[in-house]
């Protein structure tokens, strides 16, 4: 008995085979790749879900081969006049009537969707060819494709119309989504794309328009993740992360999923002020990674006495390349060291007075920074607690680079393909690894300055104390001054990484405020500098003098660069401004403020 429908096995073959002529052999089959993809379209839109995901890296290859800086193509024109065709033969309100078979009434739904997905992928495909900021030549592109495109609201009423169809997985549907909720993503991303030329007044509009519309859908489908993933992210966009965090909580994100699907709150977390779930979810993935490096000793060797070899293998290897590097369990470690001066428990202050700084963990400044500091020292040594992040301070970034690149060195678990629903305007996903190893730097700073101070000895008779190679301040300030000799490289050659103007100019002035304290403490500045013979405290005050005017400056720059970033533009919401904030107090105005207070604690040793 053959089968219910054709085979896409040798249709797919057959395009996959001009492909592999046009990329390898620089064959001229353009026009014979166009026909088999529009021919494909047609055969299979109908009666495979995965028409789409089929024939993506084809459309991008047809667009790449035929079009130049956005200019659209005879066969690509052709491509997206076949689709208009596709959606008008399909369109399920015109046929809802006339046909009572739900089976036949997906089928045009799947093929209605699959021409609007296959144009939208091909519009994209253009924009990418060209620098988004000319605005003359994307408008170009934008109205090229306007008669080809449904508008959102014909997407909204086809969702409603389809709404009974319900959810078959024996009719090649999923059990967890309705047929019709990939219209809703596709109409938020039109409307999206259409407003990104307003301003955010105008925009905001379209984003609580874009949240209705989204939280009605959920409501009828509400096991689809994706239609709460774009939630998520329309919820930051309007300043409701309290909902977000919600929705996020909704996904059930568990086991190592923690490691692979994490990555899309946590930013939104910190960004938005949620210190404490941002915490919470950090350790979280922390814990993941403790228990897997439990299980894998615990199995691997059963696995051997058994005679899984192979089995035993891939364990340690999986262990040692992609969980022990994981660049989330580094990112879940700079967030926890970054956020815990801001936590507190939610009856500390009271109810009308906020917690202070370093209520219950983290370097500020305090009494309390001597005893934290002591266990983050201890702490560092354990691979799986936060404070191991300070040891890629200690090598600096010639060790971090020695053969391979940061990229290669880490492992990147993140599932990627949780936004293969995002065709025509994707969020960009981005882990910088530098800004990552920068946290590894500030923190081991403060540590150190916290420990420095706690071993300096104050001046008697208004004479410095003598110190020999090998005491106490002699380690501690050489510890100090290596760590700001790699944090230093790290800082120059940061190579355009995500360091806002505010970041470089408190940096600076972090270092400076660390070169008063040994200075001080030490009577030395450098590495390189010997242990001072002809001291004097007045010889240390001229010296800090001049680096204090240094640190004034820094913070002067930091400051009007603050006032310019949050500055009043046409397309700054106070969103924007919120969220750099947020990012800015728990990456550098903390720690910028626990060095100050622990120079202070210093110079109040020193009677100054």
């Amino acid at each position: 008995k053959g089968p219910r429908v054709s085979l896409r096995g040798p249709h797919l073959f057959r395009i996959h085979m001009i492909a592999t002529g046009i990329s390898q052999f620089s064959t001229s089959e353009i026009t014979g790749l166009c026909e088999a993809i529009i021919t494909y379209c047609e055969l299979f839109a109908p009666s495979a879900i995965c028409c789409f995901q089929d024939l993506s890296p084809f459309i991008d290859l047809l667009v790449q081969k035929s079009c130049l800086n956005g200019e659209i193509s005879e066969d690509v024109l052709r491509l997206i006049k076949s689709t208009k065709r596709l959606r008008e033969k399909n369109d399920p309100r015109l046929t809802a009537e006339n046909i009572n078979d739900k089976r036949q009434r997906r089928e045009k739904l799947r093929a209605y969707i699959a021409s609007i997905k296959i144009c939208f992928e091909t519009w994209y495909q253009l924009l990418q060819q060209i620098d988004r900021e000319n605005e003359s030549l994307r408008k170009s592109i934008d109205q090229s494709f306007e008669g080809f495109i449904p508008s959102g609201e014909e997407l909204v009423k086809v969702w409603e119309h389809v709404l009974d169809l319900g959810s078959n997985p024996n009719d090649g549907g999923q059990k967890e989504t309705l047929p019709g909720d990939d219209l809703i993503l596709l109409g938020v991303q039109l409307l999206f794309h259409q407003i990104q030329d307003e301003d955010y007044k105008e925009s905001e509009k379209a984003y609580i328009f874009a949240a209705c519309i989204l939280d009605k859908a959920i409501s009828q489908s509400p096991y689809n993740p994706y239609l709460k993933m774009c939630a998520l992210n329309v919820y930051m966009k309007i300043g409701a992360p309290s909902r977000a965090w919600q929705i996020f909580e909704d996904l059930q994100i568990r086991h190592i999923q923690l490691d692979s699907c994490s990555y899309f709150i946590l930013r939104h977390l910190i960004n938005n002020g949620l210190y404490k779930e941002c915490i919470g979810q950090a350790g979280k993935i922390i814990t993941l990674h403790s228990i897997s490096a439990n299980d894998v000793v615990k199995f691997m060797p059963k696995s051997f006495e058994n005679g899984y070899l192979m089995k035993g293998l891939e364990m340690i290897d999986w262990q040692r390349r992609e969980m022990k590097q994981s660049l989330q369990l580094l990112e879940a470690k700079g967030l926890i060291m970054d956020l815990a001066p801001l936590l507190s428990s939610d009856d500390a202050g009271g109810a009308k007075l906020p917690s202070p700084l370093g209520a219950m963990h983290g370097l500020c400044g305090g009494s309390a920074d001597l005893v934290r500091a002591e266990k983050i020292a201890r702490d560092s040594s354990n691979y799986y607690a936060a404070p191991s992040i300070q040891s890629l301070s200690i090598y600096g970034r010639t060790h971090l680079q020695s053969e391979k690149s940061n990229d290669e060195i880490w492992s990147d678990n993140r599932d990627l393909s949780l936004n293969d629903f995002e065709i025509l305007e994707k969020t960009n996903y981005t882990i910088p690894v530098e800004e990552l190893l920068g946290r590894a730097h500030i923190h081991a700073i403060l540590t150190r300055i916290v420990l420095l101070v706690d071993g300096a000895k104050a001046p008697k008779k208004g004479k410095v104390a003598k110190y020999a190679k090998g005491d106490l301040i002699d380690i501690r300030s050489e510890s100090l001054l290596q760590t700001m000799k790699n944090a230093d490289e790290y800082l120059n050659s940061h190579n355009g990484h995500a360091l806002s103007d505010v970041h470089v100019s408190l940096w600076k002035a972090t270092l400076s405020l660390c070169r008063v304290m040994c200075i001080l403490s030490a009577g030395k500045d450098s590495l390189e500098a010997q242990i001072p013979t002809n001291d004097s405290l007045a010889k240390r005050e001229e010296r800090c003098v001049k680096v204090l005017d240094s640190v004034r400056a820094s913070i002067l720059d930091g400051f009007e660069a603050l006032k310019a970033k949050v500055s009043n533009e046409k397309k700054a919401s106070d969103v924007d401004k919120f969220n750099f904030i947020c990012k800015i107090l728990a990456e550098i105005l903390v720690p910028f403020h626990t060095t100050l207070n622990t120079t202070a604690t210093l110079f109040a040793l020193f009677s100054w």
